[in-house]
């Protein structure tokens, strides 16, 4: 589809369903080199993708003596008014993120949430850091004015630390766009990027939220540098991402999983649903694995409330299983993220603490043949839907020795925002267990997170089996 813009035609395309997430490519990729998250985020949302004006199918009226990097912000502008009358999610990577910051301060009634991904703002640097970004960017310049395009980008895949071979093992080999795209890229994009001034004044009171954000492995690139200094200059957190530069097209799994977190929208209450996306949120450490039992579990074990046979039905890297462990309790925690379930088999060794491990589907617990007198909950609930909250309760009641306990940590409707998983109320608990079950009390607890220091609103509920 083409919209047309004051000077030229902007390709784009639409997928999937839910509310708008505009992708902003970087580098001198169109459309189309967004596939690979795009394709996974389309389940929750309506995926927008282009190809800036200049490049592959977005032809110009004609070419720029000087392009304004403000000019892609208006057409960023003109594609979102076009397509939805509400704010958009939109993610950008490098220039992608640079449009995106200038998309808020301008627009910013158009933007719900913004993770900007390494942006090249040399600027916001200082000292020796700054001064050698810009001489980076100043011989990426020199390289093509000399030698051509491939001498050029060789500067600028090395100075963002891209690393080719570091990709998931199903993602080929990434070519370089062909044909005059990396030309124009390098003639008129990069320079627009070193002309342009972040408007941080504009940026801080956007209503938008906005998420700087780096990869894991680039955290020796001046991209890093400049992300982590936009957080400090916003006042926020910079957010890290599996991978570089170009994780989100050298490991589009990890990285779609890690988004969708992020975002955080109303059609992403299921965001992680299967196995593969839950071991894609471990390739960081997710928001909820904060290394130690939550303080709200802590509390029930002190007061020996936690006791018999203990299974933790979602326990991620097993902090509450070796917690039950440690005081001399026989443990057991599932998890459908293999990958979780290593981490806490190598935690269990390092510490020396017998408890066993297990690789099982919650919704199937009668498939064990066990019985246990004390099941821990730790966020597992909050990602059912509605039908599935009842098959889950039948899949306890399996497991569960009638006089058993039942406690569950979930997400609370009280917690403001959009921001994590679905919201509980408490009587969507309450119905959940009104047959063979006794919901003894449910309380206002908080859930500590790995992303800021005052944790977010949550239900503590303890059930038992009565039946």
């Amino acid at each position: 589809m083409i919209l047309n813009v004051p000077g030229a035609g902007l390709y784009y395309t639409v997928r999937g369903a839910g509310p708008v997430l505009l992708i902003l490519q970087g580098g001198a990729g169109d459309a189309d080199g967004s596939d690979g998250i795009a394709n996974r985020l389309a389940a929750n949302y309506t995926v927008v993708t282009y190809d800036r004006r200049g490049l592959s199918r977005s032809k110009l009226d004609q070419m720029p003596e000087a392009l304004a990097l403000e000019t892609h912000g208006d057409d960023a502008h003109l594609l979102l008014a076009a397509l939805t009358t509400g704010p958009a999610f939109v993610f950008g990577s490098s220039i992608g993120a640079t449009i995106g910051l200038d998309l808020a301060a301008r627009y910013p009634e158009q933007v719900r949430t913004l993770v900007a991904h390494e942006p090249p703002a040399s600027e916001l640097l200082s000292g020796a850091g700054r001064a050698r970004a810009e001489k980076t960017q100043e011989e990426v310049q020199e390289a093509f004015r000399r030698e051509g395009v491939p001498a050029a980008m060789k500067i600028m895949l090395a100075a963002s630390g891209v690393d080719f071979n570091d990709r998931e093992p199903d993602v080929e080999l990434p070519q370089l766009p062909a044909g005059a795209g990396l030309a124009f890229f390098l003639a008129h994009d990069a320079p627009a990027v070193h002309r342009y001034k972040l408007d941080i004044a504009a940026l801080k009171a956007a209503p938008a939220r906005i998420v700087p954000a780096a990869g894991l492995t680039s955290r020796e690139t001046w991209p890093h540098h400049s992300a982590a200094a936009l957080a400090e200059r916003l006042g926020t957190e910079l957010v890290e991402f599996p991978g570089g530069h170009t994780g989100y097209v050298l490991g589009p799994r990890a990285f779609a999983a890690k988004l969708n977190e992020v975002l955080g929208g109303p059609a992403a209450s299921m965001r992680l649903r299967s196995a593969e996306d839950f071991d894609a949120a471990y390739a960081a450490p997710p928001p909820w694995d904060i290394g130690r039992p939550q303080p709200a579990f802590l509390a029930l074990a002190e007061a020996g409330d936690i006791r018999g046979r203990v299974l933790d039905v979602g326990c991620g890297t097993g902090e509450h299983v070796l917690m039950a462990a440690g005081i001399g309790l026989d443990a057991t925690g599932i998890d459908s993220a293999a990958a979780a379930i290593a981490l806490a088999e190598a935690k269990a060794r390092d510490r020396g603490v017998a408890a066993r491990f297990l690789v099982w589907n919650a919704l199937q617990l009668a498939s064990l043949g066990e019985q246990f007198d004390t099941v821990l909950d730790c966020g597992l609930f909050h990602v059912f839907g509605d039908d599935e909250r009842y098959v889950f309760a039948d899949s306890l009641r399996a497991v569960i020795r009638p006089g058993g306990r039942y406690f569950m940590l979930c997400f609370s409707d009280r917690q403001p925002g959009l921001y994590g998983p679905r919201r509980v109320t408490r009587d969507e608990i309450r119905t959940s267990f009104d047959e063979g079950w006794l919901v003894d009390s449910i309380e206002p607890a908080k859930f500590d997170v790995r992303t800021g220091s005052g944790g977010v609103l949550a239900w503590l509920a303890r059930i038992t089996r009565s039946t």
